[in-house]
């Protein structure tokens, strides 16, 4: 009885392991995106990318390992979230006249203040470090409305 239950798991086990491409495949929110698994890098190639590559080799590298790589993604990561990002508000603008005691005063600080807490200033910036370190810059663009900033 006991080594049929022993064979038993041994083939539901076997069945467990993963046999089709969704298998490789890492989600980003909604999307899907295929793991960039097809390019090998012998260890000649990364010493030869590392001394003396062109930066665009640099980068396809340091993606390749952030993807492949636990250990190379958690130091990206402590580095990337090394700093808290902090935010400080100092009412000092060219439209800010008088005491921050005045009400028309405290309205704008109070607005940027606001502002400054929904744009989650600490999840960006630590999203643009985490791409700085992992593909060497980061180029976004700035789009203000009246509504808010989108990057």
């Amino acid at each position: 009885m006991r080594g049929n239950r022993v064979d038993v798991f041994k083939s539901v086990i076997q069945k467990m392991i993963a046999k089709n491409d969704a298998a490789y495949e890492k989600l980003k929110g909604r999307e899907s995106t295929k793991r960039h698994l097809s390019h090998e890098y012998s260890p000649e190639d990364i010493d030869r990318i590392v001394k003396g590559g062109t930066s665009i080799e640099k980068c396809r590298l340091s993606q390749h390992f952030f993807e492949i790589s636990g250990l190379y993604k958690r130091i990206i990561l402590h580095y990337a979230t090394f700093l808290t990002y902090s935010w400080l508000l100092i009412p000092h603008a060219k439209g800010f006249k008088g005491k921050l005691s005045e009400k028309s005063n405290q309205k704008q600080y109070y607005e940027a203040a606001e502002f400054c807490s929904d744009f989650d200033i600490e999840d960006k910036c630590t999203m643009f470090a985490t791409k700085v370190l992992v593909d060497g810059g980061y180029y976004g663009i700035i789009h203000d409305n009246a509504e808010g900033i989108a990057i």
